[in-house]
């Protein structure tokens, strides 16, 4: 995380992405957001930015 800064981090470790379930205030978890009625953004969409 130090080295790349932690959205080329986790676009290099999935196992590490997964662990994103929210940034800038978008819920990144589906399965959380589709258990509680709230939209929710692609993981992809979060690290492309």
């Amino acid at each position: 995380l130090a080295d790349k800064g932690w959205q080329q981090a986790l676009r290099e470790d999935r196992s590490l992405a997964l662990g994103l379930n929210t940034h800038a205030g978008r819920l990144t978890n589906a399965p959380v957001g589709n258990a509680h009625g709230i939209e929710n953004t692609k993981l992809e969409e979060v690290l492309a930015s």
